[in-house]
C-alpha cells in the first residue's frame, strides 16, 4: 500500500502542512518535530509521487531536437524523429513541448542556422545529433553555460562537455562485428575493402571507430589479411563509380568482402550489380528502403541495425526522466548490434 503524507502526519501527530514543510525543507519546524517526522519517513520508506506533483505544478517544459532532416537521399534520419514523436505522444500531458530544428546533413551553414535558432529560444533541455565539429562542441558549451541538460544521439563528442547521456551504438564493437561477419566462411588469406562514403567534413568519429574495430578484429586473429580502403567524398553515384572503378582497375579479383561504414551500402550494391561483381560479400548499416531489394536478392549479405527509432525515443525519455521525474539517467546507453539478413528483415521493417 502506498504511504501518503497524511499517514506520516497521523503517525507523527502533526498536520499535513508540517510534514510537507519538512519534506521540502521550508518553513519553521522544531528540531525535535523534524527528527520525528524524518524517522517515520525513513521507517515507511516514503517516496513522493513525482508524477502527481508534476501534473499539479502545471509547469511546461520546452525541449529542442537538433538533428538532420530525413530525405529521400537520407532515409535514416526519418526514424529517430519518429521515435521522438512516439515519446511525445506518451508524455505531452506532463506539459512537454518539443521544437524541431532540422538541418541539412551536408551543409554546415544549415546546422549553424538551426543551432542559433535553438539558442535564441533557449530550451529547458535538448537532443543533439552533433554532426559538425567544432561547431557542435561550441553549441554544447553554450548549453552547459546556461545549465541546459542535453542528450547526444548516434555520434558522440568530447566527454568534457557533460551531456547527461549518449545514446547510440558502440561503434568500435560494431566494426569488430562487421569483421567477424565478413570473415566467416572465408580463408585466412582473404582480402577486404573498407568503403567510407563521406558526405562532408562533419563529425565522423563513429565512422572511423567502426573502421578501427574492423581492423582490430583482423589484428586479433593473428592472420594475414590484406585490407584496402576507398574514401569517397560525396554521395553521388557518379563519385562512387569513379572511385571504385579506379580501385578495381588495379585490384580486380583480389577482394573477397566489402565493408561499407554507413547506410549508403545500397550504392555499392548497385555498383556491384552493374559490374557483375555481386559474388563479393557485402556488409553495411541500417535497414532503409533503398537497401531492402539488395538484401533480398543477396547482393548485400548483412546489415548491422542501429534501432534509430529507439534512439530518438530514448533520447526524449532521458530528458523527461532527468527534468521532470528527477531520476538519474545512464550516461551511456548503447544500442544492441542487430544483425539483419534477408531471412529476418521483415521483422525489422517499421
Amino acid at each position: 500500500m502506498r504511504v501518503r503524507i497524511k499517514d506520516i502526519a497521523d503517525r507523527a501527530r502533526v498536520s499535513v502542512g508540517t510534514v510537507d514543510r519538512v519534506l521540502h525543507n521550508r518553513g519553521e519546524v522544531s528540531a525535535a518535530t523534524r527528527d520525528r517526522i524524518l524517522a517515520i519517513v525513513d521507517e515507511y520508506k516514503y517516496e513522493p509521487d513525482v508524477l502527481a506533483s508534476t501534473l499539479a505544478s502545471k509547469k511546461n517544459y520546452h525541449l529542442a531536437v537538433l538533428m538532420p532532416m530525413g530525405t529521400v537521399d537520407n532515409e535514416f534520419w526519418k526514424s529517430p524523429l519518429k521515435g521522438v514523436h512516439k515519446a511525445i505522444s506518451e508524455i505531452d500531458h506532463f506539459g512537454i513541448q518539443v521544437d524541431e530544428y532540422l538541418y541539412e546533413q551536408k551543409e554546415k551553414d544549415s546546422f549553424l542556422a538551426q543551432a542559433n535558432n535553438m539558442i535564441l529560444n533557449m530550451p529547458d533541455g535538448a537532443i543533439i545529433v552533433p554532426f559538425f565539429n567544432p561547431e557542435a562542441e561550441k553549441l554544447c558549451a553554450q548549453l552547459k553555460e546556461h545549465a541546459v541538460p542535453f542528450v547526444l544521439v548516434n555520434s558522440n563528442i568530447s566527454d568534457a562537455l557533460s551531456s547527461i547521456s549518449f545514446i547510440g551504438q558502440n561503434s568500435w564493437e560494431s566494426g569488430k562485428l562487421a569483421g567477424k561477419l565478413l570473415h566467416y566462411g572465408l580463408s585466412q588469406h582473404s582480402s577486404f575493402l573498407v568503403v567510407n562514403i563521406l558526405k562532408n567534413r562533419g563529425n565522423y568519429f563513429h565512422i572511423f571507430q567502426r573502421q578501427r574495430g574492423f581492423l582490430d578484429y583482423f589484428e586479433l586473429q593473428h592472420s594475414h589479411h590484406e585490407i584496402h580502403e576507398v574514401v569517397i567524398n560525396g554521395t553521388s553515384q557518379q563519385a562512387l563509380e569513379i572511385s571504385l572503378d579506379n580501385f578495381f582497375t588495379h585490384n580486380s579479383g583480389n577482394v573477397h568482402g566489402i565493408f561499407v561504414t554507413n547506410s549508403k551500402v545500397f550504392k555499392v550494391a548497385e555498383y556491384l550489380k552493374k559490374n557483375n561483381l555481386s559474388e563479393m560479400h557485402l556488409l553495411g548499416y541500417d535497414l532503409i528502403e533503398a537497401s531492402m531489394p539488395h538484401l533480398e536478392d543477396g547482393t548485400i549479405d548483412f546489415l548491422i541495425g542501429q534501432r534509430p527509432e529507439e534512439q530518438g525515443y530514448r533520447s526524449l525519455m532521458a530528458l523527461f526522466n532527468h527534468l521532470v521525474l528527477k531520476k538519474n539517467v545512464e550516461a551511456t546507453q548503447y544500442m544492441p548490434l542487430d544483425i539483419i539478413t534477408k531471412e529476418n528483415m521483415k521483422y525489422y521493417q517499421v
